[in-house]
């Protein structure tokens, strides 16, 4: 016990005998804190949520097809690919995107020591947003372009159909006029007339197969433009000052460190000898 009392004495007395030179490296680790502190510049955060459009792709079955909703491109590649593509030429500011998980949105953010940093990441946005526009714009233009070509047939076989009925009403004319022509004559007829039916028939469902079509890609396009890539609430950005007062606490733990270390170190070699 006494021993211990000793040993824990002569440490005080090693930290007592240096104290100059404890005092005097903590003094210049923290003034190097302060320097350091003082020199570090005030960094700007800026974050935007993008939700990636959609785009219409056709599902064939045996039966029927089927238009379903699908991301424009991979978020998790475009999350990737975002940094690379969109931020070069921004030296000095960081861009990066994340994907919200479980969703289609990506979180872009843009790190740097000015103040442009809102500025630089709403032009990266409109350009994303503006990119995404252009391909949901080709969707559009093509679904436009399968609808005139259906409103084109309706427009064709609706005249098939009026001919159609006209023909059958003529028929239905000389049938009643022609009462008394021979059996064979009158089975002609009637079977000129059931071919005139049967084609009729098959206008119509051809009608409503091509207004069916239009109408699936004109609900394709009011899809197409209701899931657009666009802009989830707005831009927004947050000032971070460097933590000066944590910088200079920590400059003076580490000079105090160092300082015990030393003096310990000179004690050791001062046996030693």
């Amino acid at each position: 016990m006494r021993e211990d009392e000793i040993e824990l004495i002569d440490y005080f007395r090693v930290i007592w005998k240096r104290r100059i030179l404890i005092i005097v490296v903590t003094l210049v680790c923290i003034v190097v804190g302060v320097v350091k502190s003082l020199m570090l510049p005030v960094k700007y955060h800026s974050d935007a949520v993008l939700k990636i459009g959609k785009k219409v792709e056709a599902q064939l079955t045996s039966t029927s097809t089927h238009y379903l909703l699908v991301n424009l491109a991979s978020v998790v590649e475009l999350s990737k690919s975002i940094p690379v593509e969109y931020g070069r030429g921004k030296k000095g500011f960081d861009l990066d995107a994340e994907v919200i998980n479980g969703t289609s949105m990506i979180k872009m953010t843009v790190n740097g020591p000015g103040s442009r940093t809102e500025k630089i990441l709403k032009e990266l946005v409109n350009r994303v947003i503006a990119d995404h526009h252009k391909i949901t714009g080709n969707y559009v233009r093509f679904y436009k372009t399968l609808i005139e070509r259906q409103e084109r047939d309706i427009v064709e076989i609706s005249k098939e159909i009026e001919q159609g009925e006209l023909a059958l009403e003529i028929m239905g004319i000389d049938d009643e006029v022609n009462m008394s022509m021979r059996e064979s004559s009158q089975s002609n007829l009637m079977m000129k007339k059931l071919l005139s039916q049967r084609s009729l028939k098959e206008d119509y469902r051809d009608l409503r197969d091509s207004q069916y079509e239009a109408h699936q890609y004109q609900t394709a396009i009011i899809s197409l433009e209701e899931n657009k890539t666009k802009l989830i609430g707005e831009v927004e950005s947050t000032v971070i000052k460097p933590k000066k007062t944590r910088n200079i606490m920590l400059a003076g733990a580490v000079g105090l460190m160092i300082s015990l270390f030393l003096v310990f170190l000179i004690a050791c070699l001062g046996n030693i000898r």
